[in-house]
């Protein structure tokens, strides 16, 4: 999975030893990237549960009536789901390709450098206002 390997990207990139680099699991490197990114874990787990159809999502694609199963092959929030969740992905790389590769960038839309070459993650990164709209449409409350 994409967030495995950004996770795993993220984990190594201050290793010198291409002994410890080639050892490192993608699917062990969440645990680091939970650091930068509080929610992570649980994307990740989402992501798990969609990858491998858990039963637990199954009437997200199936409906029944009587004796009749339906596949349903899209819906409209379904696509605004599947949509929140690229745009989380999509920020998370954002973040961590600027953080890994920070000496070579001048300009940053995921991180402030402050004049001792400290960064400073941003609220208001590009795609968090999409973000935010989205999950207001989904997760109502």
């Amino acid at each position: 999975m994409v967030l495995e390997q950004i996770a795993w990207a993220y984990n190594i990139y201050e290793l010198n030893d291409e002994e410890k680099v080639m050892s490192t699991k993608q699917n062990t490197s969440i645990t680091k990237l939970k650091g930068l990114i509080k929610f992570a874990g649980r994307l990740y787990g989402v992501l798990s549960n969609q990858t491998h159809l858990d039963p637990s999502i199954h009437n997200q694609y199936l409906k029944n009536t009587e004796d009749k199963y339906y596949v349903i092959y899209s819906s409209l929030r379904l696509m605004n789901y599947s949509l929140y969740l690229f745009l989380l992905i999509v920020d998370i790389y954002r973040i961590v390709s600027e953080k890994i590769s920070n000496e070579f960038i001048g300009e940053f839309n995921a991180w402030k450098k402050n004049n001792f070459g400290e960064l400073f993650l941003l609220n208001n990164r590009p795609l968090s206002d999409d973000v935010r709209q989205l999950e207001e449409k989904l997760f109502k409350k």
